[in-house]
């Protein structure tokens, strides 16, 4: 008897949740085979024995809205009690994790951390201070072991620091430290130099070319060599004849772009050091007068950009807001780098990388750590916005394999305050959230005294350059895989998790206001 009345509760709340798919628009549900109807009435079956007729019937609303829900509605409820209904649908329905892999302790962390600051209760000026962290836009920031105090163990940031270490290939033959052996022969016989020796190969660069001076650094490294000051065994781990000649440029490598790169950076800083700038000189001086040539690395692989344009990711992000006006416009940048034959409809061509400037001031911390959040929330809708140029070109949605590829995406940028450049990285890490890094920072010679900090600049840029060379590729790749996949049955929908628009700073009068 308990049994017959366990099936009559199944069909009847079967039959309702049949008419709840028809009124949202999903009535060709009914169609499906006799199998795995049969398979959902047993799981009803088995709810109903466990629960009562008022939590069977709020299970079966919530199953059959499943479709509808947001991200942060979704991440409230538990995964199991959702059916999965891949096998009659072409896509998957929206979910708080799109992977295979179980979500990471460490994210779930950062998930309630999240909602725990967005939904407070606050007034504008504390909604505006909290605003100001990283994880509030959903950034998760791996280089503060600050975060192991406030949300995550010390064995979850060391999780989430290896994520990096594998996107990076650090320790493999592809690492991103690694560079050409050309380019690593010209930077270990600059590294070898006194500043002296440097600004004297920077004015030969000028009157003999990139040929000449790569003769005249031979000369002086051979030298260096023949003297062998160095102790050979410093360290344990270093081979003994490491201080070989295997490091000197080769005539030939004149040709090289790279060493040419290199080389013109030393030429031009010389240059602009013999002019007497003096420190007071502007940040758009610097700009225009040195940056320019820091930054002519990219010019073989990406489009510059130069002078406040406007990201039309950011732009697309603001628009989409739950709070957004009818007009908006996105971050106004000084450096972005992009590819015209990547997006032919966008303004600039399809975004990859930024540089955004936080003023002249030799000590300026508060912006400088200001227009660090504001370049990760821009490399995240950068990154966003490769992803659904990816997902139109699939029909809407992306294979598993698609998906997991477009975590590869890396997205390097800068943030630079006076002769100060800071590089950061951000990568997409599952359930709507990023993480993001530091690369590495330097300083720009403001004397002839600081010229050997120009291998260290080179080095840095050259080694972003390969990032991004990565990226551009990777990005080609995997739009041509997601053409050929269009018409794929079994994809998953991206997850675009809504936000609010950056909370205005209040006026002092608003402040006073009960």
């Amino acid at each position: 008897m308990e049994s017959e009345i366990v099936d009559e509760r199944a069909q009847l709340q079967w039959k309702e949740g049949m008419m709840e798919f028809e009124e949202i628009g999903l009535s060709h549900l009914k169609e499906t085979s006799s199998a795995v109807q049969k398979k959902q009435i047993s799981t009803y079956k088995r709810n109903a024995s466990k629960i009562d007729e008022e939590t069977v019937s709020a299970t079966s609303t919530k199953k059959a809205k499943t479709f509808n829900v947001s991200f942060d509605e979704y991440v409230e409820n538990d995964r199991s009690d959702i059916s999965d209904d891949s096998e009659i649908l072409d896509v998957e329905p929206l979910s708080g994790w799109e992977f295979d892999t179980p979500m990471p302790s460490w994210l779930k962390k950062a998930m309630e951390r999240h909602k725990t600051l967005t939904t407070a209760q606050t007034d504008p000026s504390e909604k505006f201070e909290l605003a100001k962290q990283q994880i509030w836009w959903r950034i998760i920031d791996a280089s503060d072991s600050n975060i192991v105090q406030d949300f995550v163990s010390e064995e979850e940031f060391s999780e989430l620091n290896a994520i990096f270490s594998n996107v990076l290939s650090i320790g493999h033959q592809n690492d991103w430290t690694v560079l050409e052996p050309v380019t690593e022969r010209c930077l270990q016989s600059l590294a070898k130099l006194d500043n002296e020796q440097i600004r004297k190969i920077g004015e030969m660069v000028k009157y003999e070319g990139i040929l000449g001076a790569v003769c005249e650094l031979r000369k002086i490294i051979q030298n260096i060599e023949e003297l062998n000051l160095e102790d050979s065994d410093l360290f344990d781990d270093e081979p003994t004849n490491n201080k070989t000649l295997s490091f000197v440029l080769e005539e030939y490598d004149y040709l090289d772009k790279e060493v040419g790169y290199i080389l013109e950076l030393v030429r031009y800083t010389c240059e602009m050091l013999g002019k007497k700038f003096r420190n007071e000189i502007s940040e758009r001086d610097i700009d225009m007068f040195i940056k320019r040539h820091i930054f002519a690395c990219f010019d073989d692989i990406l489009d510059t950009h130069f002078g406040e344009m406007v990201s039309r990711s950011s732009r697309d992000r603001r628009s989409e807001a739950t709070d957004a006006p009818d007009r908006v416009e996105g971050f106004h940048l000084d450096w972005m780098f992009t590819r015209h034959d990547l997006g032919k409809d966008k303004s600039y061509g399809r975004e990859f990388s930024l540089c955004e400037r936080a003023g002249s001031k030799i000590d300026n911390d508060t912006k400088n750590f200001s227009d660090i959040l504001k370049v990760l929330k821009t490399l995240r809708d950068m990154h966003r916005s490769l992803v659904k140029a990816i997902a139109i070109e699939s029909g809407g949605a992306l294979s598993k394999q698609v998906l997991n590829a477009c975590n590869k995406l890396i997205m390097p940028g800068f943030a630079s305050s006076w002769f100060y450049l800071r590089a950061v990285l951000i990568i997409y890490v599952g359930g709507g959230f990023y993480a993001s890094f530091e690369l590495g920072k330097f300083d720009i010679p403001t004397s002839y005294d600081e010229l050997w900090k120009l291998t260290k600049i080179a080095r840095i840029m050259l080694q972003i350059k390969k990032l991004l060379r990565f990226t551009v590729s990777r990005f080609k790749r995997i739009m041509e895989r997601a053409e050929k996949e269009k018409f794929l049955p079994g994809k998953v929908t991206i997850i675009e998790a809504k936000e609010t628009r950056t909370p205005n700073k209040p006026k002092k009068n608003e402040t006073t206001k009960v």
